[in-house]
């Protein structure tokens, strides 16, 4: 499972947050969803254990959607300032796996996941474990196909011999990521001589496997 970004290692200013607020003497002074007492940590630790926004909402009373958004829509648009690898994931995690959006409109997971794209050519280590996660979730083909162009075509576009062997094993592992992979077109490192021949040896496996 991808890990989360933990909330301690982040350094965000969560008074240009309205979804939550710290108050002194409630709770310790924590940060905690707006008039709860819900600690802001509990959505952060529920993401790492794999939990699922509706999940997360039916554990807490008194937490709403409109609080979880607040907090999304903050970390997206922190993930655009900030520009880090970690805040680009935390603010993803926080919306999948969620579902594809109507024909015609922009897909709020797509476009995280478009974030995370930025950093494929200097954060690979910190992208791989969410890319495999979600990559191999079953029956979700929308969702394979954005981790299979978003990250993993350009995982094997900038670092081939880092993570190739990674994808021979969640193939194997996995059908759904199996799936992904097949739809990868090869560019950059995998078109070289030796790691072409690998790519394209590794999508007849997967065709014959299918037989």
């Amino acid at each position: 499972m991808a890990a989360v970004p933990r909330l301690p290692s982040m350094s965000l200013d969560w008074n240009d947050c309205p979804a939550v607020e710290s108050i002194h003497g409630k709770v310790g002074g924590a940060w905690l969803f707006k008039d709860t007492h819900i600690p802001l940590s509990v959505l952060f630790d529920n993401l790492e254990d794999g939990l699922t926004i509706k999940e997360i909402l039916a554990l807490y009373e008194g937490l709403t959607k409109g609080h979880i958004i607040g907090v999304l829509e903050f970390l997206s648009k922190t993930a655009c300032r900030e520009r880090t690898v970690q805040h680009a994931i935390l603010a993803a995690e926080a919306l999948l796996p969620g579902t594809p959006a109507p024909k015609g409109e922009s897909d709020p997971r797509w476009q995280a996941i478009m974030k995370i794209e930025d950093f494929v050519e200097t954060e690979p280590e910190a992208i791989w474990p969410f890319a495999l996660k979600w990559g191999s979730v079953a029956n979700e083909p929308d969702l394979n196909a954005a981790i299979a162009t978003l990250l993993l075509e350009r995982l094997l576009e900038y670092h081939f011999e880092l993570i190739f062997p990674r994808v021979v094993a969640a193939v194997r592992e996995s059908p759904a990521f199996a799936d992904a992979f097949s739809i990868c077109y090869k560019l950059g490192h995998a078109e070289q001589p030796g790691n072409s021949e690998k790519f394209d040896k590794l999508r007849e496996e997967i065709r014959l496997s299918r037989k």
